[in-house]
């Protein structure tokens, strides 16, 4: 009986030893992850009735989502020609595609969730891919369990980027830490397949969001760089012909093939994504402006800023001159500028460490590149390269560097744990400043829209549409929705987007990044102009396509048009 207990008490104290192993590894990180994760699920209201966003560009990607959804159920033919501003082709690639994380949403919508719903998972999935591969990254570098808490938290929900809530095409940025760490990765261990893997996750935040895969290049582009100079190599191209011809020599013949094959694929993808931009570029001669673009590069004022913070919105009046002033809430939050201050302040810092290193000089290399000052930016040199000229926010690179700035403060953290750990004097200030940093995203004044009032304004003009269209019985019609008065221009389009959409029917309204020359612009134009806007419409459609069997005009269902004589 006696050794029975004795058993019993070891297998107890394995147990016990065991979790609490765990929790030392892992138990911090799952603890920010719960704060950070659940004060957004508490945005989104009693029973998810809050739809994170507002009515106009959360629309516009739930549009884009379902529309994906109903091409994968084959409700949809043709998933680039999305039926808005019809009958201009292409449309879907007027704006971000989501095809990198529509997969996502499907999966929900499948499983017989709404579609407001099925957004809202969509949204938080993103959170939770972000936080579990840089928690993986940073684990995989060996910091403490704080420190990797403390930089997933950062990357995943630091002020930039629940300020961009309201563009949910930018929360899926999880292949940002991957694609650094295998660069990283390859100098120290040369492997095809860590090439591959590279490569994987480069296109795949492509296909995530435009965005977001131009500036990751960029930030790749430039630790390709460092690297070499960090290892104190001067010939970059040298030392990377040594890395791959390395990887090349190690690997098997089989794996030769199958790298050879996957980066032919990948390649290949890369260019599936791009043809229709191109397409659209040549159709429409669609181009940012310099000046469009300059209003958007990040000034020093801009990471002063963060209005929607509950903590620092006081500073809220100030730079009023600021244009676009909602696209350079650029302020990663006092927390971590005090960490990122202690760090450099620091007499014996950890910089001889590449990893850390090469982040570091990368962040503040993009940082000067991107700043203006006096209307002046390193970054107009970039506008020369194709696909840098069309993006607009530069601001939002932001939401790139905050990984280089996570892994920074990440080991400033782990320096202040593993240093000095028995002085109470550390312990407490590390205590209260980690208590500001969670607090600042936790006290965050978050941007939704009733979930009821989205779907009741859809319902409602669903059922004007229907019966418009009975009364016309058109065999294939063509909608043409009127804007609900007192309500924005784009609100009301997207009202008409998801209307046509359940209804599975054209539109001649749209919402998007991009528009063709020639698109009707309904708020416009008035009873007695309106005869004339719809002829010069069809005229301009007939002329952009030369397609003789159209017959637009005789297919319009006219929506919303009463004071017209119009149904």
């Amino acid at each position: 009986m006696m050794m029975i207990d004795a058993k019993s008490e070891t297998i107890l104290d394995c147990k016990q030893s065991s979790l609490f192993q765990f929790l030392k590894n892992y138990g911090w990180i799952f603890v920010f992850f719960i704060i950070g994760f659940g004060s957004l699920v508490f945005s989104l209201g009693k029973n998810f009735l809050q739809v994170p966003g507002d009515l106009g560009d959360a629309r516009f990607n739930n549009y884009i989502l379902e529309h994906f959804y109903q091409w994968l159920i084959h409700r949809e033919t043709d998933y680039w020609n999305a039926p808005i501003f019809y009958p201009y082709p292409l449309a879907t690639a007027f704006s971000d595609n989501l095809l990198g994380s529509a997969p996502f949403y499907a999966v929900i919508r499948i499983l017989g969730f709404s579609r407001e719903t099925a957004f809202q998972g969509w949204f938080l999935f993103g959170f939770v891919l972000n936080y579990v591969v840089s928690a993986y990254v940073l684990k995989k570098v060996n910091l403490h369990s704080l420190s990797v808490a403390t930089g997933a938290f950062l990357f995943t929900f630091g002020l930039p980027m629940l300020a961009q809530e309201g563009h949910p095409q930018l929360i899926y940025r999880f292949c940002i830490p991957a694609a650094c760490y295998f660069l990283y990765d390859f100098t120290n261990k040369p492997k095809l397949k860590t090439i591959f893997f590279l490569m994987t996750a480069i296109i795949w935040q492509f296909y995530l969001t435009i965005y977001m895969g131009f500036f990751l290049l960029l930030l790749i582009v430039v630790m390709a760089f460092m690297i070499p100079l960090s290892a104190s190599s001067i010939n970059i191209i040298k030392f990377w012909f040594s890395r791959i011809r390395s990887a090349w020599k190690d690997a098997r013949g089989s794996h030769k093939l199958w790298c050879i094959a996957g980066l032919i694929l990948l390649t290949a993808l890369l260019v599936h994504l791009f043809i229709p931009y191109l397409q659209v570029t040549n159709l429409y001669h669609f181009s940012r402006g310099f000046d469009e673009i300059k209003t958007m590069l990040p000034r020093l004022s801009s990471y002063l800023l963060s209005d929607h913070s509950t903590l620092w919105r006081l500073g809220m009046n100030n730079f009023k001159d600021l244009p676009m002033r909602h696209e350079h809430q650029l302020f990663p939050g006092l927390a971590a500028a005090i960490l990122l201050l202690i760090g450099m302040l620091w007499k014996k810092t950890d910089e001889k460490i590449p990893f850390l290193q090469i982040h570091a000089t990368s962040l503040l290399i993009i940082f000067l590149i991107t700043i203006s000052v006096n209307e002046k930016s390193l970054y107009y040199l970039l506008l020369k390269i194709p696909g840098y000229n069309s993006i607009r926010a530069v601001t939002r690179i932001q939401l790139v560097l905050l990984w280089p700035l996570a892994v920074y403060i990440a080991f400033v953290i782990d320096r202040m744990v593993r240093l000095n750990s028995s002085s109470f004097r550390v312990k407490a200030a590390l205590g209260v400043i980690l208590l500001l940093m969670v607090s600042e995203s936790v006290f965050f004044s978050h941007s939704t829209y009733s979930k009821i009032e989205g779907q009741k304004r859809v319902d409602s003009l669903r059922k004007i549409a229907e019966y418009s269209l009975k009364k016309a019985n058109y065999p294939d019609p063509v909608l043409l929705i009127h804007g609900k008065a007192g309500d924005p221009w784009q609100i009301t389009a997207l009202d008409a987007m998801l209307t046509a959409q359940e209804l599975g029917v054209p539109l001649i309204n749209g919402y998007s990044g991009n528009a063709p020359a020639y698109s009707f612009a309904e708020w416009m134009h008035s009873c007695q102009t309106l005869p004339g806007s719809v002829n010069f419409y069809v005229d301009k459609a007939n002329e952009f396509l030369q397609d003789p069997g159209l017959k637009l005009k005789e297919r319009i269902v006219y929506v919303r048009y009463w004071e017209c004589g119009l149904y």
